[in-house]
């Protein structure tokens, strides 16, 4: 993939932590040490957070955007709906800003000072969308007043999804595939449309069972698409990394990254057979191709297929597989059957 920004990496911080909502810059320590907090201070980032494999609960994090350092962690033990966005903005009216989350009961709001310490915690009232996200939280002033009361209000619509690369590591040969399952989970409240994309290493094959996939809200209706990745020939042996994606439809920057590898082995092999179909006592020919970079033995089998039950007309018969024989040969040989 192309990268059009030149981007790089600046820095990777809390590794093991899992973000399903939107980040929110703003500042928060008085980095120039000039006894104000304002723009002239080093923005920080502020998010909703949960360890990878939870799906309820969460924590507020703050980190510096100088280096990535932890500021702060508010909310604990697992107070905050950390599928639902947050809002971050000075709500009374002292200049500086506060955090304002879904409580992960499902029944409150509840807000922090820049220094992640509690503030408040709103009287109870179910909240719309699910309980496990809360919705989105708009910040305003509602009153006028500048005091941050009535709390900020909460929209209806939240949208965010999960995805999970299973294995995360295969290995897959000279030309040959390997396999992997991705998992597509819709963390939000509303059925929604995702489509698959992957960053790929140079000259591999990357190939969607299904380019997009629909999913139902809740954490067990989640989607598994295969995605079959192959090396071209002549690919180094080693690990190789990559990545795969869903994005909504719906609102493009509702998305969800796994990463994975696939390590390359030097053996591939490449089968064919002719003529691909006949009568029975017909003589077919198979071609071995050793497509790897080193010398290799393959073990041939051939299967035939045999009804397991009496055939009848307008029915599908039932068949199983059964090996007929099997022997090594060295690749890139013939062999008549």
């Amino acid at each position: 993939m192309q990268n059009l920004l030149n981007a790089v990496v600046k820095f990777h911080a809390l590794e093991g932590l899992k973000v399903l909502s939107t980040l929110m810059v703003a500042n928060l320590t008085d980095d120039n040490n000039d006894g104000q907090i304002n723009e002239n201070d080093v923005p920080d980032i502020v998010f909703a957070t949960l360890p990878a494999g939870q799906f309820d609960g969460g924590t507020i994090k703050a980190i510096s955007g100088d280096d990535g350092h932890e500021i702060f962690t508010a909310g604990e033990p697992n107070l905050v709906a950390a599928l639902g966005d947050i809002a971050v903005g000075d709500i009374d009216g002292d200049g500086l800003p506060e955090i304002v989350a879904a409580h992960s009961d499902g029944k409150h709001l509840i807000a922090f000072e820049h220094t992640g310490a509690f503030k408040w915690l709103s009287d109870e009232d179910v909240l719309p969308g699910r309980s496990d996200s809360g919705g989105t939280i708009a910040g305003g002033d509602p009153g006028g007043g500048g005091d941050g009361e009535p709390p900020p209000t909460v929209d209806l619509e939240a949208l965010v999804v999960d995805v999970v690369l299973t294995p995360p590591q295969n290995t897959a040969g000279q030309g040959t595939a390997a396999v992997y399952t991705v998992i597509v989970t819709n963390a939000g409240d509303e059925t929604d449309t995702y489509v698959l994309s992957g960053s790929f290493p140079a000259g591999f094959s990357g190939v969607f069972a299904k380019p997009t996939v629909t999913v139902p809200p809740g954490l067990s209706n989640f989607r598994e698409v295969q995605l079959t990745l192959t090396p071209p020939l002549g690919a180094s042996a080693g690990d190789r990394n990559f990545s795969v994606s869903a994005t909504s439809i719906t609102k493009a920057g509702v998305s969800d990254t796994a990463a994975g590898s696939v390590v390359v082995a030097q053996n591939g092999v490449d089968v064919d057979m002719s003529p691909s179909s006949g009568a029975p006592d017909s003589t077919f020919q198979m071609a071995v191709r050793n497509t790897g970079q080193v010398s290799d033995t393959c073990d041939l089998a051939l299967e035939r297929f045999y009804l397991t039950a009496p055939w009848e007309r307008g029915r599908p018969a039932r068949c199983e597989r059964r090996p007929r024989w099997s022997r090594s040969q060295d690749a890139s040989k013939r062999k008549s059957l």
